[in-house]
């Protein structure tokens, strides 16, 4: 557990005669002379539980691809390789064809009303020459939300469907972090998130992270 350094209110006494104690059940302070409970404000860590089972991108046991990621791509001709090193997974394209994703499904239960962040640090030798469909050339990170609406709880739609909504996206480049913020609807019932290739070229991704952010009190830094 990370200790944090936080804001108390306390009573007009000496500072050294007050002895804090940090419950595991929420912070709490108690004046060592009185016994009285003073107020603490909670502060949570930014660096919350990656939500991401194998962000290492391992390969499975009887399988090329890394256990808990799924892979898909547009209907026709296979026109991509795949390869998980060292905690990296690296995409080319060698044919014609509209896109390739890579995703793993997140449990809803864990995240419907949060707000959360996607992260990675990409690299690209990408290039929309060539490039002939209708489809916004790029590389990057997909999120995609299934779920219901209060007027409809009977009705599963589309909620989001977000790609490439970061810079850079397209181009060489070295290892740069990209990420997305966005909020998971109360009535999410399937949420993955991804990476998008849909462009000419290879790229790579490293370190994926899927982070609950919620509110943090302004006074907790």
């Amino acid at each position: 557990m990370q200790l944090f350094s936080v804001p108390v209110m306390y009573s007009m006494k000496s500072v050294s005669s007050i002895f804090l104690v940090l419950s595991l059940l929420g912070c709490q302070a108690t004046d060592s002379d009185t016994g009285e409970t003073l107020v603490i404000v909670e502060c949570h860590s930014n660096d919350t539980e990656n939500l991401l089972q194998n962000p290492e991108f391992t390969i499975g046991a009887g399988t090329s691809m890394p256990e808990h990621w799924r892979m898909s791509q547009h209907a026709g001709v296979q026109a991509y390789t795949i390869q998980a090193l060292n905690g990296e997974l690296a995409i080319d394209k060698f044919a014609e064809q509209h896109w390739l994703l890579v995703t793993q499904a997140i449990k809803t239960e864990s995240v419907a009303g949060e707000s959360v962040i996607f992260t990675a640090e990409m690299q690209q030798n990408m290039t929309d020459d060539g490039w002939t469909q209708v489809l916004e050339p790029g590389g990057g990170l997909s999120i995609i939300i299934h779920g219901t609406e209060p007027e409809a709880p009977l009705r599963q739609k589309l909620l989001l469907n977000s790609s490439l909504q970061h810079e850079p996206k397209l181009g060489v480049f070295d290892w740069t972090p990209v990420s997305v913020d966005f909020v998971v609807p109360v009535g999410t019932t399937r949420l993955e998130v991804g990476f998008l290739h849909q462009a000419n070229g290879d790229m790579a991704i490293r370190n994926p992270a899927l982070r609950i952010t919620g509110e943090h009190p302004s006074t907790c830094e």
